[in-house]
């Protein structure tokens, strides 16, 4: 089962993935942040979103 997840992980998720890492202190100064993801996924069509902060 690690080798099907480890194949299905594009280099996008994974960047995405570390970026959260790595930014997790700054993530949880946001308000909402799990809620608005949450949202906000639902709404795409093709279900993946960039998790890329814009102020």
């Amino acid at each position: 089962m690690s080798t099907f997840l480890r194949n299905t992980m594009t280099q996008d998720r994974l960047t995405a993935l570390s970026m959260l890492s790595i930014e997790k202190e700054f993530i949880s100064t946001l308000e909402n942040f799990n809620g608005k993801v949450i949202d906000k996924f639902p709404a795409k069509k093709e279900r993946r979103i960039e998790l890329t902060y814009k102020k």
